[in-house]
């Protein structure tokens, strides 16, 4: 009978005992340690203190900034909508989803209720909210690398996050809401289509802001306003193609097509009353004269931001201003004095939360700009930092955005 003999492990060994393997295990690791982080280094010589915590603080500072709230006002309607169509025979039969005419042009409804059919709703609205939150930083910080360079792009977000962020009348809204709402998604999209168009990849915005209409059209509008704006001084084709589409939708209105016959359609003086008193937000003409000076400070600083940039960069800036404004003249011609159902609905004067979102931004470049541009500078961004302090006393504001604009333009 044969018998093998097989060799003894080492640990097994006197030469190398459990005790001796055990003692020359840490060198091992440590040496392996090296060798695995030699292979997967980055960048040579890259140390913990390279990386910035500037970063962190920013978001940090912008989510301490917006606290969660729970699912409480517009959220509450989302959030219900989706309980609605995973329980029609239950919520769905309420008569607000019934006759529902509002849902139906978001696909955020087909988000929300696959999420909450996963998690439910109270987790779903936190991590919409997270989500949205992220989305919207990176975002802005995509378009601060366009109209800032080098350590400035966190000036210009930090900015952004710390000036208030209400737009409208009674100020009623904000740009960058932290809640579980398509509208801070629709932002996040919008702001990431500006970046691409300064950076001209115009395929991209158009993607980008092509994804804000699917989540919220109305939000998205100010976006396309921008991108037909800077691409028709270029190409004169955009405009008359905006001019061929806007013909099309007064003649389809005209002929009484669907949606598109609102245009023409007057709302019932009765309504009309009920509406100014229940939701004066919608009728410029009724907002208060304190919803004005942050239009003019907005509307200051973002010229003289402008005005410190080159290219591209300059007419979206430019066109921002011209886009808000615009939304709100429309808002008040056609819905407050011509009583247009469609434009009532649309609410154009929306576009004004792009042009409170680039006037935060606009600071923050004004900030690092101005400052090293010596004495007239510092004076320039003085006056603005006052026209910010005083953004609801018309007389202060005003006053000291003619200043900042007489010296930023008209200095030598």
């Amino acid at each position: 009978m044969a018998i093998t003999v097989r060799p003894r492990p080492a640990w097994r060994t006197r030469e190398g005992g459990l005790s001796a393997t055990l003692s020359r295990l840490p060198g091992t690791l440590v040496a392996a340690a090296k060798k695995s982080g030699a292979a997967f280094r980055l960048t040579p010589g890259l140390r913990a203190k390279d990386f910035s915590p500037v970063p962190l603080i920013a978001f940090l500072v912008f989510a301490l900034g917006r606290p969660y709230r729970g699912i409480i006002q517009d959220p509450q309607l989302y959030i219900a909508r989706a309980v609605a169509d995973l329980d029609p025979s239950g919520v769905g039969r309420d008569l607000m989803f019934v006759h529902d005419g509002q849902f139906g042009f978001s696909l955020f409804r087909v988000v929300a209720r696959a999420m909450v059919a996963l998690w439910g709703p109270a987790i779903t609205g936190e991590v919409l909210a997270v989500v949205a939150a992220l989305a919207w930083f990176f975002a802005a910080r995509a378009l601060a690398r366009q109209v800032a360079g080098g350590g400035a792009v966190w000036v210009v977000v930090i900015f952004a996050v710390l000036l208030p962020n209400a737009y409208g009348a009674p100020y009623p809204f904000g740009f960058a809401e932290l809640k579980a709402i398509p509208r801070p998604f629709a932002e996040a999209f919008v702001l990431a289509g500006l970046a691409a168009l300064a950076a001209r990849r115009d395929v991209v915005c158009l993607c980008c802001l092509g994804a804000a209409a699917l989540l919220h059209p109305i939000m998205a509008l100010a976006g396309f306003g921008v991108f037909v704006a800077v691409r028709g001084l270029q190409d004169k084709r955009w405009l008359w193609f905006c001019a061929g589409a806007g013909t099309l939708s007064i003649l389809g209105g005209a002929l009484g097509l669907p949606l598109m016959d609102r245009l023409f359609t007057a709302i019932d003086p009765s309504l009309q009353s009920l509406n100014e008193s229940r939701n004066a937000f919608l009728f410029p003409s009724l907002w208060p004269i304190e919803s004005f000076p942050p239009l003019i400070v907005q509307t200051a600083t973002i010229a003289i931001a402008a005005n410190l940039q080159q290219g591209r960069a300059r007419r979206i800036l430019a066109a921002i201003v011209v886009v808000g404004l615009g939304g709100i003249a429309i808002a008040a011609i056609f819905g407050d004095w011509l009583s247009s159902l469609l434009v009532v609905q649309v609410q154009p004067w929306r576009t004004a939360w792009l042009m409170a979102a680039a006037g935060a931004m606009a600071l923050g470049v004004c900030a690092v700009e101005l400052w090293r541009r010596g004495p007239s500078g510092r004076m320039v961004l003085a006056l603005l930092v006052l026209c910010w302090s005083f953004n609801t006393a018309l007389g202060v504001a005003c006053s000291a955005a003619i200043l900042a604009l007489s010296l930023n333009f008209g200095a030598k």
